[in-house]
């Protein structure tokens, strides 16, 4: 988790203030280890936590946002380095029309639509389509269905 959680934090830097590394391209980059970081630094403490014990103690609530956070950021991780890939294909099958057409605005439009697509996928369960938990004396945190159905399209 340090590992996870320093190292993108390290890339984030790197890409903010190193003039050289302020291309479009390295955007795409920086929103895939914004994307990390967090579940580096919100999801995998209590996901470990979870796995060590062998139960939730962190309560419902926190459990249907851990839930979706987890469902967000893994999405956001994945769509993003679908968008890099997509970059570099594209910049190597259509170079010279393709970098006329990656300009700042449609790079900022790009990876805004993978952060928004994400947050559609999460959302619901925490609106209330989501799985009913009993009142147990070691209870379990379950991923709702609705979730892993979206994540197999």
């Amino acid at each position: 988790m340090i590992v996870v959680v320093v190292g993108n934090m390290l890339v984030i830097i790197a890409i903010a203030t190193e003039k050289a590394l302020k291309n479009i391209q390295n955007w795409f980059i920086a929103s895939l280890a914004v994307a990390d970081f967090f579940l580096g630094l919100v999801i995998m403490p209590f996901s470990l936590a979870n796995e060590l014990m062998g139960y939730w103690i962190f309560g419902n609530w926190w459990c249907d946002i851990h839930s979706a956070m987890d469902v967000l950021l893994c999405t956001a991780s994945i769509m993003n380095l679908c968008l890099i890939s997509l970059d570099r294909y594209w910049s190597i099958t259509q170079a010279v029309d393709y970098l006329k057409k990656r300009t700042p605005a449609r790079a900022a439009i790009m990876i805004t639509l993978v952060w928004i697509l994400s947050g559609v996928i999460c959302i619901p369960p925490l609106l209330g389509w989501k799985v009913e938990r009993p009142e147990e004396e070691f209870p379990k945190c379950v991923v709702s269905p609705f979730f892993l159905l979206f994540l197999m399209l």
